[in-house]
């Protein structure tokens, strides 16, 4: 603006509070294009994650990580990349779109899971556990290290919680 301004004609229209309402604009959609396209903030909702997330943490999530999508509608125009197993993924909770759920991969089309007496299995091969030493345990929680295969995080397991028989096999196109 600074180099353009002796090259405009005067605009008997344009005053410091018309400059700055059109900056607010620009800077408005330019933060639009961002958190539509690449970068948005989300609030995990559950402490399903934790210790290594915590409830009423935020996320910086990168948008375009498997593909480019159309905001508002949810439209994937241009697919790349898959979820691996591991990672952290958002999504919208089939009961209420309005919710969007924060949760980790830990199975890939075709796997076969079993979750059995706090023991996760993938395709009949168990994950490996150890006890965090260095975490504060309780009666309520036990924190473990899990090493699923390519990613190390903290799991928690409540020994109390009652504990349901799992075992699916991953649909083709799902997670």
């Amino acid at each position: 603006d600074y180099v353009l301004t002796k090259y405009r004609a005067p605009d008997e229209f344009s005053g410091p509070y018309i400059q700055v309402a059109q900056d607010l604009c620009w800077f408005l959609v330019i933060l639009w294009l961002i958190r539509s396209f690449a970068f948005n903030i989300y609030r995990v909702p559950s402490g399903s994650l934790e210790p290594t997330v915590d409830t009423g943490d935020f996320l910086l999530v990168n948008q375009y990580v498997y593909g480019i999508n159309l905001p508002v509608v949810h439209k994937q125009l241009v697919p790349f990349g898959k979820p691996k197993r591991g990672d952290i993924a958002l999504f919208y909770y089939p009961n209420d779109p309005n919710l969007i759920f924060v949760k980790r991969v830990i199975g890939i089309p075709g796997d076969h899971i079993v979750y059995k007496n706090k023991q996760l299995i993938i395709n009949g091969t168990p994950v490996t556990q150890t006890v965090n030493t260095t975490a504060k345990h309780s009666q309520q929680t036990i924190q473990l290290t899990e090493f699923l295969p390519g990613k190390t995080h903290e799991i928690q397991i409540s020994p109390t919680y009652s504990n349901d028989l799992t075992d699916i096999v991953i649909p083709v196109n799902h997670y």
